[in-house]
């Protein structure tokens, strides 16, 4: 009787083993990423997400939008090359790219015009999708860059406006845990006279924040 329980305990395990990985190769198999930056240049922001699509008899293309992070960088002058001088010039740097990252969230995210840059570059990797090309890395696009020719159909174009809709108000909705949960990543010295700062928030610091305060609250 026991052999018999044993027996049935591991063809139970090897079932859902089985299942457990029969899913993992379907979801893994019907879904892809490309992961993007889109830089805010006049703003000093950089954005960081990605696009996701699902695969198919149609060409990939994208069709839902994961914020992942984002960054904001700003110069300071330094008045001396000594260490004082160095330290205030990199605190006041750090407050300018906070204040920064604080004016982007809180006017420029609820603009047509951040709407606009991100669904360019949405339709830039699209492109590349359908022109097959292989994407490693990310897909950069800076607010300077030139209007892209039109090469989408009217309901292509809806769906990657959707898309960059659906990061924007995820950024609204986190702005305030992003003000709140922002690090220092980069400090770096330009030159004689100016220093740079550059602080950021994303979604794995923020998970692993919010790990470390429940642990800590035990």
């Amino acid at each position: 009787m026991r052999s018999l329980r044993i027996m049935t305990c591991m063809l139970t395990v090897a079932m859902v083993t089985g299942c457990a990985s029969t899913r993992s190769e379907s979801d893994v198999s019907t879904q892809n990423s490309q992961r993007m930056a889109t830089t805010f240049k006049r703003d000093g922001v950089k954005l960081e997400w990605s696009c996701r699509w699902g695969t198919g008899i149609t060409k990939a293309t994208c069709v839902k939008g994961d914020f992942i992070g984002i960054e904001a960088s700003a110069y300071a002058p330094s008045f001396g090359t000594t260490e004082a001088s160095r330290e205030s010039a990199f605190r006041v740097a750090n407050d300018l790219a906070l204040a920064k990252l604080a004016q982007f969230l809180s006017t420029e995210v609820k603009t047509s015009r951040t709407t606009n840059i991100l669904t360019r570059n949405v339709e830039k990797t699209n492109q590349m999708l359908l022109s097959g090309k292989t994407m490693s890395g990310e897909v950069t696009f800076n607010d300077d860059e030139d209007e892209l020719a039109k090469g989408s159909n009217e309901q292509a174009l809806q769906t990657e406006g959707r898309v960059a809709s659906s990061v924007v108000e995820v950024m609204k909705i986190k702005s305030q845990r992003i003000l709140k949960g922002v690090r220092v990543i980069d400090e770096k010295i330009v030159d004689a006279k100016t220093v740079s700062v550059t602080v950021r928030w994303d979604v794995d610091s923020d998970v692993a924040r919010q790990e470390i305060d429940k642990a800590m609250s035990r």
